[in-house]
Order: C-alpha cells, then sequence, then structure tokens
C-alpha cells in the first residue's frame, strides 16, 4: 500500500493554463446535451435520406424512409441502455459477440462442404449467425464483471480506483485517535478530507464542560494536525 498523501494546496491555476481553454472562456469539450441532440438528428436525418433514396426490400420512397427512421429510434434506445453498462462489461459483450461470429463463421464453412440446398444452407447460416451473436453477447455481458482492468496497465486508467479516492472523516473517527496509527501502517490511500464543520464540532467538544468529552475533543483536534497526519481540510 503507497504512503496517503493530501491535496495540494496550490491555488488552481488559471483558466488560460488549460489548453481547452480559448480566450479565458469555458472548457470545450464535447458531451453536452446539445451535442447529444445534435448528432443523433444528424444521424437521423442520414436514416432517413438513406432510406428514401435507396428503397430498401422493394419498398416505396417513404415506407422506406419511416423505415430508416425506425432503424436510428432503435440505435438511439440501444445508446441509451449502453450508457448504463459498466465498462467490464462492455468489454465481456464485444469479446462474447466476436467469438460468437467466428464460431458462426466456422460453422458455415463445414455446413459449405455438406450436401444440403443452398436456401437451407443459406437459412442456417443466417440462423447459426444470430445465434451465436445473440449467446456471445449475453455470456460475455453477464460475466464480463469477472474481467480484470487493471491486469491490462494503464489502457483503461480512467476507471475509478476506490482505494485511491478521497477519504472523508467525520467527528467520531478522528475523536477514536487511530487514525495517524492506520495512516503510518499504510492501509489508506488517497487524500484525507476533513469539512469544516467536522472541525467546529471538534471544536465545540474540545471546549466542553464535560471533562472526559473535552479530553477526546482536545485528542482528535491533535490528531488532525498536519504534523501528525497529512489532512486537507475541506470547505
Amino acid at each position: 500500500m503507497g504512503r496517503t498523501h493530501t491535496r495540494s494546496g496550490q491555488p488552481a491555476a488559471p483558466p488560460h493554463s488549460d489548453p481547452d481553454y480559448v480566450n479565458g472562456g469555458p472548457p470545450l469539450r464535447f458531451g453536452s446535451g446539445w451535442d447529444h441532440f445534435l448528432v443523433r438528428t444528424v444521424f437521423g436525418a442520414a436514416c432517413v435520406i438513406a432510406g428514401y433514396h435507396f428503397r430498401p426490400f422493394g419498398l416505396q420512397s417513404w415506407s422506406a424512409a419511416l423505415v430508416g427512421l425506425m432503424f436510428a429510434l432503435a440505435v438511439f434506445v440501444f445508446e441509451v441502455r449502453l450508457q448504463r453498462v459498466s465498462l467490464r462489461r462492455l468489454i465481456g459483450g464485444a469479446v462474447g459477440s466476436i467469438l460468437g461470429i467466428l464460431g458462426a463463421h466456422v460453422m458455415g464453412l463445414i455446413l459449405a462442404r455438406t450436401s444440403i440446398p443452398e436456401a437451407s444452407r443459406s437459412f442456417l447460416d443466417v440462423a447459426l449467425l444470430l445465434v451465436m451473436t445473440y449467446i456471445g453477447l449475453v455470456l460475455g455481458t453477464s460475466k464480463g464483471d469477472m474481467l480484470n482492468l487493471q491486469a491490462l496497465g494503464g489502457l483503461f486508467g480512467g476507471e475509478r480506483n476506490i482505494e485511491h479516492e478521497p477519504k472523508v472523516l467525520d467527528t467520531s473517527v478522528i475523536i477514536d485517535g487511530r487514525v495517524a496509527d492506520i495512516c503510518e501502517a499504510y492501509f489508506l490511500e488517497g487524500a484525507l478530507l476533513v469539512p469544516q464543520f467536522v472541525l467546529r464540532e471538534l471544536q465545540l467538544v474540545a471546549d466542553s464542560a464535560d471533562g472526559l468529552k473535552r479530553q477526546r475533543g482536545r485528542r482528535g483536534l491533535e490528531g488532525v494536525r498536519p504534523d501528525c497526519i497529512p489532512i486537507s481540510c475541506a470547505g
């Protein structure tokens, strides 16, 4: 376990030092609601235009355009569902789907060497492709939580690391007096944060008329000194 560290006490860098800022304005990052709306509008319009122009399945132009619109809506629903899935499940589903497609392809090569009529063989090829892809997607998604992304190094560095996230200390934990010992034993990683209202509550306990409470409050304040453990005070 690494040594407990604190957040930097230096003031935040000025806006112009961030390359995402332009002329001191807000950062230019994709991901707002309007950005998604614009992309979905363009994609939906492209699907409608493609259906109207190519007229798949021998449909009339406006019927084909409606099919293109329904396809775009189905993609939007699928996208919303994917946003709620964890990265492990996404990777598991993708790997499972690829393996299912490869398995269906191998089976298709075997069927091509049989004497099954071409029409029946084409049906079996499509059926195997759909079934194997579906099974691979479902199984890969259900078993995706078993993946260890940390074994891949920094490839998925954006994945949350709970151990290194800040820990917020409350009054009871500080009064307990063992936080410094735990930090010295390297059982904690990440910044330790103490809200201002917790410090005020500790001060009230330290100024209490009750001798026992006063002693515990002062011991808690003594334990959060910067020279005891590196703690950052948050507002």
